[in-house]
């Protein structure tokens, strides 16, 4: 079986993939991590081997822009274009809000994504703005 790649969504970690690693037994993975929670681990991909690439949110627009010839792509409230669905004014709220109160943004993030976390991690500000420059550079 090919190597699994997970890239998870925005506000989130590596953690997020845990469970899904354990029902599916996977053995062969990169967990990527864009260090919202402190824990930066972005490996470089040669692209070798057959991967496949399961992404979350904006961890499969990473995906699309990244993998070269990926065996399959799966997307978990996945998009190619983030502003088809939301306005542009949202990430700038959101960004204005992570620089006042970076804890209460991520609740509100939380709670609106349906996490059902009993207590936040603490965030990375200079990723989590990062992440959101990104959903406004998307270019395809």
């Amino acid at each position: 079986m090919p190597r699994v790649v997970f890239a998870h969504g925005w506000g989130f970690d590596k953690t997020l993939w845990v469970d899904t690693i354990k029902r599916f037994k996977f053995n062969d993975y990169y967990l990527l991590d864009f260090g919202y929670t402190g824990n930066r681990d972005i490996v470089s991909i040669c692209q070798t081997e057959p991967l496949i690439g399961i992404g979350h949110s904006l961890g499969f627009a990473w995906l699309l822009q990244n993998l070269e010839s990926p065996v399959c792509l799966i997307s978990i409230s996945g998009f190619d274009c983030f502003f088809k669905i939301y306005d542009s004014r949202d990430i700038e709220k959101m960004r204005r809000n992570l620089i006042r109160n970076k804890q209460a943004q991520m609740r509100v993030f939380h709670k609106r994504a349906g996490t059902k976390l009993t207590s936040l991690p603490s965030f990375e500000e200079q990723y989590l703005i990062e992440g959101l420059e990104h959903l406004q550079d998307l270019g395809f």
